[in-house]
């Protein structure tokens, strides 16, 4: 980690961890007007099931996770910083125990909140999540949502829009099997 002439970066970070490894490169540089911000990260094939097991040993939470995140951003300060954001971020996320609840955070709450209601049949599990995102002008569009479950087919849409604190997703189940009569609805969230 460094801080030169003001900018704080961390470049590079890497993390050699049981399970996989991960890459980071963050700076974050305060202006006379505004705060800017650069984030990369690259995840390939991660193990998560092994860190939930470090914090919680009797973690039932497990799966592997690949990540590809390059943002650039401005905000006129740091609780709006992504306001300006461009870039993309990907993942892939193939779960073991997708409800475990051991990683408090809003992305995994998003994802769980949505299979739940979509695919609300016992004993289906998440087979795989795959978000494909680009952003600009703060806003981030899906140029992929996909889901795979037991039973559904999930295709979606996304926007986030960080200006406008705003969230808006669909998701779109379809049967794997034809049904005379199904009851995969579309889920807004």
């Amino acid at each position: 980690a460094t801080l030169e002439k003001g900018r704080f970066s961390v470049d590079p970070l890497a993390l050699d961890v049981p399970g996989g490894s991960v890459d980071v490169n963050f700076a974050l540089e305060p202006g006379e007007r505004d705060f800017a911000m650069e984030a990369r990260a690259k995840v390939e094939q991660l193990d998560y099931g092994i860190l939930a097991r470090r914090i919680d040993p009797k973690s039932e939470t497990g799966g592997v996770i690949s990540v590809d995140v390059d943002l650039h951003t401005r905000g006129p300060d740091l609780k709006r910083v992504m306001h300006g954001a461009r870039g993309h971020i990907d993942f892939g996320l193939w779960p073991r125990d997708l409800n475990a609840g051991i990683f408090e955070l809003w992305a995994v709450n998003v994802i769980s909140a949505l299979m739940s209601e979509v695919d609300k049949e016992e004993g289906s599990k998440v087979n795989c999540v795959i978000a494909r995102f680009q952003a600009g002008q703060g806003v981030m569009h899906e140029r992929v949502v996909f889901a795979d479950t037991t039973k559904m087919r999930v295709e979606g849409t996304a926007d986030i829009d960080f200006r406008q604190r705003a969230l808006d997703v669909r998701a779109k189940p379809k049967a794997k099997k034809p049904e005379f009569f199904s009851l995969a609805v579309p889920v807004g969230l």
